[in-house]
């Protein structure tokens, strides 16, 4: 079959997958990705992966990041980052976990689980945008924080990918100088994107008052393209320059106009890419890891719908929102295929073979669990008791209240901005005036005017820098404390306002003792169970909080002490 033959097919195959997906009231990558495993070389073998097909799915890759980099909103990540970077690690944290243990359970080997970890925990964007189209039950605020949540996994994603894509040429290299390589590649690209950043600015401005589109058309592709050859020579994947200049072209004036005549080229071409990794999907992939794959796919979207959705209740406090928010996070992304591709270049696990199963899967059950939201609700508002609907309330009430006030805005964000800048201002005039009475000493001894270095000049040198660190120090401690203290007050709202300093006493060191044994033996569980290195730096956390419970015992054993000697005063 010619090249054309087989070119025509694959149009063909690409309208029936998607009108068909459409039908079903599925996302049509499901469609595109079926499309691809019927015509593919392990079903009926009418298309083969052929050089023309492998360059519509390299393209369609790059212009897929860049269609995600357009969608990529820097104000939703300042309005909402806080909320959204802690959904984001609770979500991606737990999937991780749990596909990896479960991968290792079933003797895969500790990368190939490491990578099965971080490509089921992404969720795809496209499929995400589908489900909640025409959807009136959650609310756009809850929608805004899920597409941040989303935002900030791409961000990961991109590092995932930029990763996954120096294995092959690290072999024999520490993985310390391997994540310095990615990290100062990254860095270059960024540096880029800030420099050429006002420059297109001022190109896209000119070509805007042309008043055609043809020109914004080509001059978007051609940012896309330049930034993916530079990502490509610096050695990080040219998908991950497409998506950094999607994400400056986000920022333009003409982003709309620029959005409406891009978007639809980038479907075009990311369908290729569907369609190719759809041929690389087949029954013997499932029949073969038919346990796993299960096993996988179902935890992992267990997994993402109770983070995600305890998070927006926590957040947000409305529990038929937050189920929804939970089941519309349940699909394996399209970064996840294309971090599989590049896995599997040197790797002879089948992760795209699997991945591709599990965006089908997933895709799937995401549209029937959508469609029967309602039996969903009533099952789980069955299950709850009351008490653990007022104990949810209760923790959600407490949680919220903290995220506000740690937020920009909130009473303990301002406290920290205020000490923070006092701090900098301390430290700064502290160094200035030693440096200054350390000049002037040395300019004297040069001059041979007087001799600081000995003597009594010395000693009186020696109590001035002394003097000056101890009442430096003193100012440092109270901004600290300042600091401290309000955060201690933030997490301790808990607590009832006219509960006796005793019993604050009794809770704070049974808090105490609780964060202790988790630091003691948050390492120890991680050895057991076998999870990646970077891990053991969770051990931090119970460290940080039981360090803030020592500090308010100390504050309320001084208020303690302080109403005793008051007590006794009255009693006088």
């Amino acid at each position: 079959m010619s090249a054309i033959e087989e070119l025509g097919i694959t149009f063909l195959s690409l309208v029936i997958g998607i009108l068909a997906a459409t039908r079903l009231k599925l996302p049509p990558v499901v469609g595109v990705l079926i499309a691809g495993a019927i015509i593919g070389p392990n079903a009926l073998q009418l298309v083969k992966e052929n050089e023309t097909i492998n360059s519509f799915a390299d393209i369609g890759a790059t212009l897929l990041l860049f269609v995600i980099g357009i969608e990529f909103s820097l104000s939703k990540i300042i309005k909402l980052g806080l909320r959204a970077l802690l959904m984001t690690i609770a979500k991606l944290c737990l999937t991780f976990i749990i596909v990896y243990e479960i991968a290792l359970l079933f003797g895969i080997g500790i990368l190939e689980s490491i990578i099965l970890g971080a490509l089921f925990s992404i969720t795809s964007t496209t499929i995400f945008s589908k489900l909640i189209k025409d959807q009136t039950q959650i609310k756009q605020e809850e929608i805004a924080l899920l597409f941040a949540v989303l935002i900030f996994e791409d961000i990961i994603a991109v590092f995932i990918l930029a990763f996954v894509s120096s294995l092959p040429v690290s072999i024999g290299i520490n993985a310390t100088d391997l994540i310095v390589s990615i990290v100062k590649s990254l860095t270059v690209m960024v540096i880029a994107y800030i420099l050429v950043q006002r420059f297109i600015t001022k190109i896209f401005e000119h070509i805007s008052r042309m008043k055609t589109d043809e020109v914004l058309i080509f001059a978007s592709f051609t940012t896309a393209a330049l930034f993916a050859l530079l990502a490509n020579f610096i050695g990080l994947q040219p998908s991950i320059g497409a998506f950094l200049a999607g994400s400056l072209i986000s920022n333009l004036k003409e982003f709309k106009r620029i959005e409406k005549t891009i978007v639809p080229f980038g479907l075009f071409f990311s369908s290729f890419f569907f369609l190719s990794m759809g041929m690389h999907f087949s029954i013997d992939i499932i029949s073969q890891h038919w346990l796993v794959l299960s096993l996988i796919v179902i935890t992992s979207m267990v997994a993402k719908f109770a983070s995600v959705s305890l998070s927006v209740y926590a957040l947000e406090k409305n529990g038929k929102s937050a189920i929804f928010a939970g089941l519309t996070m349940l699909s394996v992304g399209e970064f996840s295929l294309l971090i599989a591709r590049e896995a599997g270049k040197f790797i002879s696990f089948d992760f795209v073979g699997l991945t591709a199963a599990a965006v089908f899967l997933t895709s799937l059950l995401s549209g029937i669990v959508i469609i029967n939201k309602k039996y969903v609700e009533d099952l789980i508002f069955r299950k709850i008791t009351p008490k653990t609907r007022y104990d949810g309330r209760v923790t959600a009430n407490y949680i919220s209240k903290i995220i506000k006030e740690i937020e920009p805005g909130g009473g303990l964000f301002n406290t920290y901005m205020k000490e923070l800048k006092n701090l900098i201002i301390y430290v700064a005039t502290f160094v200035i005036i030693n440096g200054a009475l350390l000049l002037i000493a040395t300019v004297f001894e040069d001059l041979n005017i007087l001799n600081f270095s000995e003597g009594l000049l010395f000693m009186i040198r020696a109590i001035i820098h002394i003097a000056i660190f101890l009442v430096f120090g003193i100012i440092v401690f109270k901004s600290i404390d300042k600091i401290i203290s309000e955060t201690v007050t933030t997490f301790r709202m808990v607590d009832r306002k006219h509960i006796e300093l005793e019993k604050k006493l009794l809770y704070s060191t049974i808090k105490l003792t609780v964060m202790m044994i988790l630091f003691f033996i948050t390492p120890i569980t991680i050895s057991l169970l076998r999870l990646p290195d970077f891990f053991s730096h969770i051990a931090v956390i119970p460290l940080i909080l039981a360090l803030l419970t020592l500090w308010g015992i100390l504050k309320t054993l001084h208020s303690i002490i302080k109403n005793g000697k008051n007590e006794r005063n009255i009693n006088r």
